[in-house]
């Protein structure tokens, strides 16, 4: 039987939980008590445009994050992107490789179990069981793994009804991207090889309107480059050892 265990990671959902914790941790809401920054990945502008009616003030001041695009790293242009290599995975590797919650402690102190935001592990309970029952029977199940790496191109938007207001989250939210942000993905996504340069990171403050939906919103946006790996792992059930000819007979399961 052939296995996959997919390892992937949708960076804007991991992004937006990072940027929520941080702005909680800054306690804005004791600052603006007229105002709640939401954090979202679903754009307020397209939810108005939708649902004709609501409030658009009830959707403002917010933090919009979204993905523009993912490509190739430039600098692997010459190079292959992806990483091949036999692997034997026991009972230990799988928990490790399909363990997808984590605990935390909410604003109310209460430890908490939620999925961990943007992990993107996708494995059934029938491929589970035939690769635990392969483990059983000879200590490990074979296979191969291919380790990808990609960068996505990741937009932050601000957008408030009054400037000096959107000003002010720009202000600390760009501090977060420059600052604590790359060492907060590295520590929490560690098997993704995360990497943010700064050279990739712009900014535009100012001179972003929109006056579409009854009140007059001013914007802002900060774009960044992200370099991550991502893997699929391809397991045999019936295979016995790895060798090198794992990766040629089960590369011919996909032509």
């Amino acid at each position: 039987m052939l296995c996959y265990l997919n390892r992937g990671i949708i960076l804007e959902q991991a992004l937006v939980a990072l940027v929520r914790d941080y702005l909680d941790a800054l306690h804005l809401d004791n600052k603006y008590k007229n105002f709640h920054i939401s954090v979202t990945s679903e754009h307020p502008f397209a939810e108005l445009y939708l649902h004709e009616g609501r409030n658009a003030s009830d959707s403002f001041p917010c933090v919009v994050i979204t993905t523009q695009e993912d490509r190739k790293p430039s600098e692997f242009d010459d190079l292959a992107i992806v990483q091949t290599e036999g692997i034997g995975i026991t009972e230990s590797d799988l928990e490790e490789i399909t363990k997808t919650t984590e605990s935390y402690i909410n604003k109310k102190g209460v430890l908490k179990t939620r999925e961990i935001p943007g992990l993107c592990t996708v494995v059934d309970d029938n491929t589970l069981d035939a690769i635990r029952k392969t483990i059983q029977k000879q200590g490990f199940c074979y296979g191969y793994s291919m380790r990808i790496r990609r960068k996505d191109t990741l937009g932050f938007e601000v957008w408030a009804e009054n400037v000096q207001l959107k000003n002010e989250i720009y202000e600390q939210l760009r501090l977060f991207i420059t600052g604590n942000l790359c060492h907060q993905l590295e520590a929490k996504y560690s098997f993704f090889d995360i990497a943010i340069f700064d050279n990739t990171i712009v900014g535009h403050r100012s001179n972003n309107y929109n006056f579409d939906f009854d009140v007059a919103l001013s914007g802002a946006h900060i774009s960044l480059d992200v370099n991550y790996c991502v893997e699929q792992i391809v397991l045999e059930t019936e295979l016995t050892q790895v060798s090198k000819e794992i990766i040629t007979e089960a590369n011919n399961y996909g032509r």
